[in-house]
C-alpha cells in the first residue's frame, strides 16, 4: 500500500511539473522566459526552489563544484567495478571515442534535492 502511495506522489509530482511548464512557456515567443503570474504560491515556490540549483551543461562547468566531482568520481567507480568501462592504452592508428557527460538534479515531491547524477556516455555511433 505504501508503495502505491509513493508511486502516486511521483505520479502527481510529474503532472504538476508538466502543468507549470504549460503554464509557464505557453507563449512560442516568450519560450525563453519564466513567467510566474498564472501561478499559485505552492507552485510559484515549488518552481523557486526547483529553479535555484544550477546543472553544469560542460565538464569544465561541472570541476567547479565538489559535489558534481564526487558524483562523476562515484559514476566512474561504478563503471569500473560493473566492468562497462577500463582504461587502456589506444593503439596506434586507433582513434579514441568521443564521450559526454549529463548532468542532472533529481528532486523530492517538495523540490528539495534528492541527489545529483552524472552520466559518462560514449558516442559509439563514432566507432569504424
Amino acid at each position: 500500500m505504501q508503495k502505491v502511495a509513493m508511486q502516486m506522489k511521483v505520479l502527481t509530482v510529474q503532472l504538476l511539473v508538466m502543468r507549470i511548464q504549460q503554464l509557464m512557456f505557453s507563449s512560442q515567443q516568450t519560450k525563453d522566459h519564466l513567467f510566474t503570474e498564472k501561478l499559485s504560491l505552492p507552485y510559484k515556490s515549488f518552481m523557486a526552489n526547483i529553479s535555484s540549483y544550477y546543472e553544469p551543461t560542460f565538464f569544465r562547468q561541472a570541476v567547479r563544484f565538489p559535489e558534481w566531482k564526487t558524483v562523476m568520481s562515484e559514476e566512474l567507480h561504478a563503471m569500473e567495478s560493473k566492468k562497462t568501462r577500463s582504461v587502456v592504452a589506444l593503439l596506434e592508428g586507433n582513434q579514441a571515442i568521443d564521450c559526454n557527460w549529463f548532468y542532472r538534479i533529481k528532486h523530492k515531491a517538495d523540490g528539495t534535492i534528492n541527489r545529483y547524477k552524472a552520466r559518462l556516455v560514449e558516442k559509439g555511433f563514432t566507432q569504424v
